[in-house]
């Protein structure tokens, strides 16, 4: 009898699914992250994401520095050069026409005769009107002097181009203080320049625009054409931060790592399997998974092994079990798992 005892035993060590069931300890992995990356080029404005946020598709990671440009004077809008996207270094992006603003190109010639009425100063406001008309008349300001010559830059005027006008030193045209003579001509467009990409233009062809209106705004380096306008950078996949890479202040490139992301439903349990213990864990195995930080509940979720590393664990002096192989457990995981929690693996009996 004690030898068909000992005979039995021995036949039942060698049925697999009568194996002593084994504990193992792991920790929550991402099976593969995702990156997302910079669509500008330039400096860190902000950051809106930190490690272990849960994000969604569309939210704001990342606000980049921009360069607002604005209208330097009043006028029409007659030129706009680069769309969004383009690099515009040092290159006029559009162009103003003055509106109802003149240059004159004066002498002292037809002054009155008088001693003061022969020295024009840089910066005096003057007016000028239409010899043969009164109705077309204005003022400005004495722009440049160069002996009897000099230049009023009008500020206000309705004149007509190559026409004459005289020039006095008072709105009342008093013959006393008439300080020369100039011929109307046209003011040249103003160019409105910037450096690095256009991100977005706010006015168009033929706009009226007045001084210190925002006209376009530009991100240093490079950008995507299918970059967001307003400056921010957007998440293009849903998950959990894994990393984040960059801070207020630093300096990015196109396509430069921001963060990378892990989503929940790719989530792996990673454990360590000692070189003996090999033999009983193989690939399609149910386990038992207790998450320690809950483990007074006695909550256990299910999962089955997904894949088996033969390749033994380099052994740093800190394993005192021998030799040690990578394994890995599938499971569904909920809103309560996060990236590196503990775990208690339970293989079944």
């Amino acid at each position: 009898m004690r030898k068909l005892l000992i005979l039995l035993s021995s036949c039942m060590l060698l049925v697999p699914g009568l194996a002593a069931a084994e504990e193992f300890e792991g920790n929550v992995v991402a099976v593969q992250s995702a990156i997302v990356t910079s669509s500008y080029g330039g400096v860190v404005q902000s950051v809106a994401v930190r490690e272990g946020q849960t994000v969604r598709e569309g939210d704001t990671i990342a606000a980049m520095q921009t360069v607002k440009a604005y209208a330097p004077e009043d006028g029409t809008i007659c030129g706009i050069f680069a769309d969004t996207g383009d690099e515009v270094t040092d290159a006029a992006v559009l162009y103003i026409a003055p509106d109802n603003q003149y240059t004159i190109s004066c002498t002292t010639g037809k002054a009155y005769n008088a001693q003061e009425n022969n020295y024009v100063r840089l910066g005096e406001t003057v007016y000028v009107v239409y010899l043969t008309n009164r109705k077309y008349y204005g003022f400005g300001i004495v722009t440049a002097v160069d002996g009897s010559s000099y230049t009023v830059e009008t500020t206000d005027a309705n004149l007509y181009i190559g026409t004459t006008v005289y020039v006095y030193r008072s709105e009342e045209y008093a013959s006393s203080n008439r300080i020369g003579s100039g011929t109307v001509d046209r003011v040249g467009e103003t160019a409105v320049y910037g450096s690095g990409s256009l991100l977005k233009v706010y006015v168009e062809n033929g706009e009226k625009v007045t001084r210190g209106q925002l006209l376009f705004e530009t991100v240093a380096g490079e950008m995507l054409y299918s970059a967001s306008a307003d400056g921010v950078i957007l998440a293009d996949t849903a998950g959990i931060v894994e990393t984040v890479s960059v801070a207020a202040g630093d300096t990015v490139a196109k396509d430069g790592v921001l963060m990378t992301v892990v989503r929940p439903d790719l989530y792996e349990i990673e454990f360590l399997i000692d070189e003996e213990l090999l033999s009983s864990v193989h690939i399609g195995q149910e386990a038992a998974i207790s998450f320690n930080w809950n483990e007074e509940t006695g909550a256990v979720t299910q999962g089955t092994v997904s894949r088996i590393s033969y390749v033994s664990e380099s052994d740093d002096g800190t394993n005192t079990s021998g030799t040690q192989y990578k394994g890995y457990i599938s499971f569904t995981a909920d809103d309560t798992v996060k990236l590196g929690m503990s775990v208690t693996i339970k293989t079944p009996d």
